[in-house]
């Protein structure tokens, strides 16, 4: 079926392509198939069979919009058949919660601590990557951990500035929450929607620190930690 769908619109493009009306001779770069969400009957949801899950009842629900956005998207790999969870819809609201709790902290530092301003580099560039990937699932896991890393420094060690970066990563996922909290909270005049992706300081990146394995006789003995500029002999 999806086969056919692409020949027709193969075939369409590449007439135009001939008549000089369009730019590239092929619609695609790449196709990736999704996975298939199984309803509780252990059947593929489909509105012939009638077993399909209505978003619309878990925004009445009270869950809302993004709730089911983001457990859409965390549920499992993109290209995986799996089965459709409530539990994951609750999941997500409480963690769109805590991000909503931690926003109304308020008190924003100027500048963040090294160890938030290292968990915001690390998840815009994660969340960013996966993306391009199609890799919904781990963008989430990293958005997660990232809140996690901010929570535990505390709001007043979390600059401004990168408190936006995070809200601008969470924005494709949970669009209605990330720009009420960008207005209401932030009191940024434009549309968060429209902004360009955040950039990461790559420095924040680089460990300072690395374990190196010690072996004596192709044998684990042991493992030490240095620093990456440490001297081979100091090391020896």
């Amino acid at each position: 079926h999806t086969t056919l769908h692409l020949l027709y619109s193969r075939f369409h493009h590449e007439f135009l392509y001939d008549q000089g009306l369009v730019p590239t001779p092929e619609p695609y770069d790449a196709r990736r198939g999704q996975g298939i969400i199984l309803a509780s009957d252990g059947r593929k949801m489909s509105k012939s069979l009638g077993n399909v899950v209505d978003p619309t009842e878990i925004v009445n629900a009270g869950y809302g919009a993004d709730a089911a956005r983001v457990a859409i998207a965390f549920i499992a790999p993109y290209e995986q058949t799996t089965p459709w969870s409530p539990e994951a819809v609750a999941g997500a609201y409480r963690f769109l919660a805590r991000v909503w709790s931690f926003a109304e902290g308020g008190n924003f530092a100027e500048k963040s601590a090294p160890a938030p301003a290292k968990a915001i580099a690390r998840a815009v560039k994660k969340v960013g990557n996966d993306i391009e990937n199609m890799s919904f699932n781990t963008a989430i896991a990293a958005l997660m951990e990232a809140l996690n890393a901010l929570a535990k420094a505390g709001v007043t060690a979390v600059g401004r500035d990168d408190f936006a970066k995070y809200l601008q990563i969470l924005a494709p996922f949970a669009p209605h929450l990330a720009s009420e909290i960008w207005t209401e909270i932030l009191r940024e005049n434009d549309e968060i929607h429209l902004k360009a992706w955040p950039d990461f300081d790559k420095n924040l990146l680089r460990d300072k620190r690395v374990k190196i394995a010690v072996q004596v006789n192709g044998k684990l003995r042991g493992e030490l930690e240095i620093a990456v500029d440490e001297p081979r002999e100091s090391v020896e």
